[in-house]
């Protein structure tokens, strides 16, 4: 697999567990992507998938929204994704720069 010569780095910080806003312990069991990506289209979403719901099912919004429950930072503007109850995608609205290290977290508390 051939490197970019300017790597674009998705690092990925989350706590283990947060509280979500009906008090719900809620923990972190899977993301992508993570570390030095091989390509942009590498990096075209960021996943997080919870252990229980962080939406209700009858809660799980049916378009886009531009708020969700992990930040990036340095900040990128783009939608969130909810497919199903426990994962959540962001989509980027423009291809995210090389040579740039993005970092993933979560609040304390989910909205």
């Amino acid at each position: 697999m051939r490197m970019f010569g300017a790597l674009l780095v998705l690092t990925v910080v989350l706590l283990s567990v947060v509280a979500s806003a009906d008090g719900t312990i809620v923990e972190v069991i899977g993301h992508r992507p993570e570390g030095a990506v091989a390509s942009v289209s590498d990096a075209a979403t960021v996943t997080v998938i919870f252990d229980s719901p962080v939406v209700p099912i009858g809660g799980i919004p049916s378009l886009p929204v531009r708020e969700g429950p992990f930040i990036i930072e340095p900040p990128v503007d783009g939608t969130y994704h909810f497919l199903g109850t426990r994962t959540v995608e962001f989509r980027p609205d423009e291809s995210l720069p090389r040579s740039t290290s993005f970092t993933v977290r979560l609040p304390r508390e989910l909205p």
